[in-house]
Parts: structure tokens; sequence; C-alpha cells
């Protein structure tokens, strides 16, 4: 485990505390816990004794980082309060959440990995059920590798269907990348059926989309949009609060002829 909280309910990464702060405890079953500082691993925290607690299990030391960064830039800015990490929400824990001043609930995810997109909608699920608007924000690295076509992945592909033909990246601190993907249709391909090299007039790649970057904003200039269960494409879309931008109508049927190749 990276973190672990203290006898003052503070949690702390495991790169920035001392024995000094101890006694420590999981966040995921309470249970006590040291930290641990060696030569050879990086720092962490495990349980003093046995358990079955699989918490923190999977997640990297640059996630954690991440959303203490996230946390601290978001607790700067006067639109939010109440910002906390690892917060309890129903049977899980929100990456960082946070209320606005309307006083609604929103938890943003950070997705550093490919996860199936089946995961995403019960979480997002779950998030609606305890009344959460949720914000997936994703790596920018591969999005940011310059190629002209880009090889979108399926979960990629979900959450833009789901965020109305928007996917959100993480940049540092509560800054994120809005990001559309638009059909991407090749200048001339191999014909296999003719044998023969075709225009490409009408073909649309069903791997490869256009990514525009629409822009950078910061996480508290989104706002709650409500979404009704859906089938867009191939993907069962659940209802859902979203913290994201406002559907974009003059899009829509763009994103009807995008969807059929997905």
């Amino acid at each position: 485990m990276y973190a672990a909280y203290t006898e003052q309910r503070v949690i702390i990464g495991s790169w920035e505390a001392s024995k000094e702060d101890a006694p420590f405890f999981c966040i995921g079953c309470h249970s006590r816990a040291i930290l641990k500082k060696g030569p050879e691993k990086y720092p962490h925290f495990a349980h003093v004794s046995l358990t079955n607690c699989s918490y923190g299990r999977g997640e990297s030391v640059r996630h954690w980082k991440a959303k203490f960064a996230m946390r601290d830039a978001l607790e700067q800015d006067s639109r939010v309060n109440d910002v906390q990490v690892e917060r309890a929400i129903g049977k899980g824990f929100g990456d960082v959440s946070f209320h606005d001043t309307e006083h609604n609930k929103v938890d943003s995810e950070m997705q550093m990995s490919t996860i199936p997109t089946d995961l995403i909608s019960q979480r997002t699920q779950l998030y609606n059920s305890e009344d959460f608007a949720v914000l997936w924000l994703l790596d920018p690295s591969n999005l940011l590798s310059g190629r002209e076509r880009y090889p979108a992945r399926r979960m990629e592909k979900y959450l833009h269907a789901l965020y109305f033909g928007r996917v959100y990246y993480w940049l540092g601190g509560q800054k994120i990348l809005v990001v559309e993907f638009h059909e991407c249709q090749p200048e001339g391909f191999f014909n296999r059926f003719h044998r023969a090299w075709d225009g490409g007039n009408g073909y649309i790649y069903s791997r490869y989309v256009t990514a525009w970057v629409r822009g950078e904003l910061n996480i508290a200039d989104l706002q709650v949009v409500t979404r009704k269960p859906e089938n867009v494409g191939r993907f069962s879309l659940p209802a859902a609060q979203l913290w994201c931008l406002p559907e974009d109508s003059e899009r829509s049927q763009e994103l009807k002829r995008l969807y059929k190749h997905w």
C-alpha cells in the first residue's frame, strides 16, 4: 500500500510519511499498518497482522501521487469544498471527491491503465446510486504521441460515448485536456475484394479515429450533466450523473455515423 491514515484520520502517502507520524491504519480494513522503508524497495505500508485485505493492490505510486496532486490543486479553488482522497462511496473508494457550490457531490476517477468497459459501467452505476457525479480521467501519454491516426482503445471509445462525444485526460493538478474523436478516413487503401488500390472515398476506419484537442480546462469548470440509459453503437450506457461539459447537440448526427463503425 502506498497510503494509509494516521490517528488524526489524515491520509498520508508512504513517500512523505515518517515513523514519527505513526500509528498508521489501512484505509480499506482499518487494521494497524506499518511503514516500511529500505534501500531496495520503494517506501510502502504493510498490515501489521496477516489479513485477507486487498486494499491498494494494483495501484502504482504514480497513481497515488496524482491523487494527492489533484487534491492539493482542488483545495485551492474556492468553487469546491470538502475535497477528499479515498472517500468511502458505497462499497468502494473514490479517488478524489468534493462538493461544488451547488452542493453536488463529485468524484474524479483517474484511470492510468486500461480496464474493461464493464468495470467502468459498474463503478459509474455505483457512484450514481450514491448520488455522485463522476468524471473519468485518462492518462494522455499515448494520445499525445503525435500519430496522425489514433488507435483509440475500447475504454476510450466507451467514455467518448458516455460523455457525449468527448474524452477527458488528466494533465496535472486539476488541469484536464478535452478531446473529441472524429471520423478517420484513409487517403487510399488496398481493396482486397477488387485487388486494387481504392481512393478511400466514404471508407471510415473502425479502429482509428482523428483526435482533436479542444482545449484545457480546470476540473472545477465542469458541471453536473444527467445521462439517461442508452444504447450507443455497441455500448450499453447506464443512467448516470456525469461531471463534464454539456452535450453538444450540433454533433449528434456526426456522432451517430461515427458510432456505427465502432
